[in-house]
């Protein structure tokens, strides 16, 4: 993978996940009391506005990358690091999927649920893609010495 679209991967993604925080965050622990009781955040629109773009620009890094990457890493017949990037990957499609449906959901009783699964399935991607970093980083130490 190039260095250029490794960069825009990880930079695109610790955005994406900080965005995510501060949404959850803001949107739960940050509400706003008004004279008709509590509201939510009017940052919470902005901040949406950044989770997404950066989601779109992950979606764009993914799939420079695939060919090189994943279609690669497919073929090879060294399994390293497969259950990480099936992780990653159907974690990937989950949280498009899941982020979607989020934008044109306006059922209120789904909409939780749907956020919580969101939510979780961030949680996953996170940290397989930290053990994915981590176990590509331990090959290149290995390689080195």
């Amino acid at each position: 993978m190039k260095k250029g679209d490794r960069n825009l991967i990880l930079f695109s993604t610790l955005l994406m996940a900080l965005s995510g925080i501060s949404l959850f965050l803001l949107d739960e622990f940050f509400k706003i009391e008004t004279t008709y009781g509590l509201r939510t955040n009017p940052l919470v629109d902005d901040v949406k506005f950044i989770h997404n773009l950066f989601n779109f620009i992950f979606i764009f890094a993914v799939g420079k990358i695939f060919n090189c990457h994943i279609i690669h890493g497919l073929k090879l017949k060294k399994k390293k690091h497969r259950i990480t990037g099936f992780s990653i990957f159907i974690t990937i499609i989950g949280l498009v999927l899941s982020g979607t449906l989020l934008l044109y959901i306006t059922e209120e009783s789904y909409i939780l649920d749907l956020r919580s699964v969101h939510w979780y399935l961030g949680l996953i991607f996170s940290i397989s893609f930290v053990f994915h970093q981590l176990a590509q980083f331990r090959d290149k130490i290995k390689t080195s010495l």
